[in-house]
This record gives structure tokens, C-alpha cells and sequence, in this order.
């Protein structure tokens, strides 16, 4: 009876032990993808954002992205520029872009004369026909005194990706609230 007492003893330590390196490995962002990523810098970076995507999409953000993925989205980057440099009417907008229309910025909705973005890819995870990207990103808008009229800085995005018609365009955006 002793040594049962001492069986059962030693396995509630090990799985307590194993509950507790989960816990760990959660906290600080390593997640499996594959292949073993110790937190990055953006998941560092960011990490007061984590509950605004949801814990589970936020380790995404360690997945490091391999050449092809990168190429793959490329595409996809040079739209969102297009974008975010857009100066001009809501009429002139193109309607082509999903849901990357969100940074249009129009000059009939606020006057301004100029923008300027800075635009990086964190990471792009690719899985058949969806997958997600991570960008980061700051912008503003000039009025014709030069002085600043609106914009933001450095804020971390995540984009939801399908190929739709043979090309990868952004269905959904998330950004902290």
C-alpha cells in the first residue's frame, strides 16, 4: 500500500511539473510551428497588445516566414503602399484592394495634401489557400501648410489572406483596439 501511495505521489508531481512548463512555455510565446521559436523580438515588442488578438493568433506573430511566403505576399505589400500613399477623391479609389480599403484616406474626407507611411512585414504564414500576415506600420497626412493633419505610429497588424482569383488579397484586418 505504501509504495502505491508513493506510484500515485510521483506521477501527481510529474504531471503538476509538466502543467507547470506549459504554463511557461505559454507565457513567454513559444509556440510549435514545425519547429521550436523562442519569442521574437516583435512578440517582445507587442506583448501589451496580446489580448486584443487573442493569445493563440498572437504566437503567430513568432513564425518565421520562409522565402517563398515572403515572395508570395509581395504582391500584397505593394497594394497596401498603394494605399497607404493614396492622395485623392473617394472616386478615385481603387475598389480591388479587400480590406486593405480601410487605409484609404481620401482628400474630400480631410484636407490634406500629402502622405507619407512606413510599412514593414513582421512575418506571413502561408497554408494552402489562406494564411495571415503580420505588418507594422505608421503614417501621416500633411495639410498644405505642412503641418500634420492626422496619422498613426507604429501600429502592429494582423491580416487574414486568401488567394482569390488566382491572387492573395487581405479579407479581414485585426488592430489593437
Amino acid at each position: 500500500m505504501i509504495k502505491i501511495n508513493r506510484l500515485v505521489k510521483s506521477i501527481c508531481l510529474t504531471i503538476a511539473a509538466i502543467v507547470a512548463v506549459a504554463a511557461m512555455v505559454s507565457m513567454i510565446g513559444i509556440h510549435f510551428t514545425g519547429r521550436l521559436a523562442a519569442a521574437s523580438p516583435y512578440y517582445e515588442k507587442y506583448i501589451a497588445y496580446r489580448d486584443d488578438f487573442g493569445p493563440v493568433r498572437y504566437s503567430t506573430i513568432n513564425y518565421q516566414c520562409s522565402a517563398e511566403e515572403r515572395s508570395a505576399v509581395s504582391p500584397v505589400l505593394a497594394t497596401a503602399e498603394s494605399v497607404f500613399a493614396y492622395v485623392g477623391p473617394a472616386a478615385g479609389v481603387d475598389e480591388n484592394v479587400g480590406a486593405l480599403a480601410r487605409y484609404y484616406f481620401c482628400t474630400d474626407e480631410s484636407p490634406f495634401v500629402s502622405a507619407d507611411f512606413d510599412l514593414q512585414l513582421i512575418t506571413a504564414k502561408i497554408d494552402g489557400e489562406s494564411g495571415c500576415m503580420w505588418v507594422v506600420y505608421s503614417n501621416a497626412r500633411y495639410g498644405r501648410d505642412g503641418a500634420v493633419v492626422n496619422g498613426s505610429r507604429d501600429i502592429v497588424c494582423y491580416w487574414e489572406i486568401r488567394k482569390i482569383g488566382g491572387r492573395w488579397i487581405v479579407v479581414d484586418v485585426v488592430e489593437p483596439a
